[in-house]
């Protein structure tokens, strides 16, 4: 007969050569989970998650008008999954001067189920979908991971210091209103890292924006939801790969640009070209089918412009410098 001994040793045994199930290492990944019903969009209403910059924003379906789901003070949007989202500024170039890549970037963090576990392959996913009553979008929304908890003294300037680096990063520019944008990547983890931190986190000289109307102050606002983290691809969405797909069949050249400008267009369908001013109105714009599309910018004065091409309803974002 086995002793006591005996089978704790064998239960052990199998504990260590049995593989532990994959699992989103994200605690309430979309935010479902509440303390309470919000009332002001205060963080301190989700269970695990915090504003580790600023002032961050909490949607619920609970909630009155001002921070309900579907319709908010901040726009129309349906849940990429469940009944609630987060909202955050990723961009200022007006408010708190003289420093605004220091001030009023919003951020949002929790720590994970478990650290991570130091080289090994994490992948990650999050949605994105920039505020239908927004004028102006930005690119760099991305994940940081951090050893530490940040604290956050509850005021509207942020002490988050821009250190221009995430761990994942969507450097293409979000300016869906209508659906969301899937930001996802993979890193080998260096650190046993606790935290999860979403934002901006790259400064205003290295984020490009694009403006929808004469306005030229810019703070853009999106919605973010979803979250994952993961040793397995399959459990994390990770398919920007083919949202971004489109830039294996467009090239933009030259960058600084002249008179012309070119779009190599590498899949034989038609692409969808707008060239917008810093003001965001529209300059130029066509549909064209042919490998080598050719612009003619001779009208234009010299000055940061930015072109969108859509490809099989996909769209990518650049800017263009004009020089002459």
């Amino acid at each position: 007969m086995k002793t006591l001994k005996t089978i704790i040793f064998s239960i052990a045994l199998l504990t260590i050569f049995i593989p532990t199930q994959a699992q989103n290492l994200v605690p309430n990944p979309s935010f479902e989970d509440t303390i309470y019903c919000p009332y002001i969009g205060e963080m301190n209403a989700i269970r695990d998650w915090s504003s580790y910059s600023a002032s961050p924003d909490y949607f619920n379906i609970c909630a009155d008008f001002q921070y309900g789901v579907p319709l908010n003070s901040f726009g129309y949007q349906e849940p990429a999954e469940g009944n609630a989202y987060c909202g955050i500024f990723t961009y200022n170039n007006y408010l708190y001067p003289p420093n605004p890549d220091t001030l009023f970037r919003e951020m949002i963090g929790a720590e994970l189920v478990v650290p991570l576990t130091i080289n090994k392959k994490y992948y990650v996913s999050l949605k994105a979908s920039l505020s239908s009553l927004d004028f102006c979008a930005s690119n760099n929304i991305g994940v940081l991971f951090s050893t530490v908890p940040h604290i956050d003294l509850e005021q509207v300037a942020s002490t988050w210091e821009i250190q221009n680096f995430a761990h994942i990063n969507y450097q293409i520019i979000i300016t869906n209103t209508t659906s969301w944008t899937t930001i996802s990547g993979s890193f080998i983890a260096d650190s046993a890292y606790r935290y999860i931190i979403i934002g901006n986190f790259f400064n205003n000289y290295n984020t490009e924006v694009l403006t929808f109307g004469q306005d030229t102050n810019c703070l853009p606002y999106y919605y973010i939801d979803d979250i994952c983290v993961s040793e397995d691809s399959l459990l994390c969405d990770m398919s920007t790969k083919t949202e971004n797909e489109i830039q294996n069949y467009v090239s933009i050249y030259p960058n600084p640009a002249s008179n012309i400008l070119f779009i190599e267009n590498k899949s034989s369908k038609e692409i969808n070209y707008i060239i917008y001013n810093s003001y965001g109105e529209k300059e130029k714009y066509g549909i064209s089918s042919i490998a080598n599309i050719e612009i003619d910018l001779s009208t234009l004065s010299s000055g940061i412009y930015y072109i969108q091409c859509i490809l099989n309803k996909k769209s990518i974002t650049k800017k263009i410098l004009i020089i002459r």
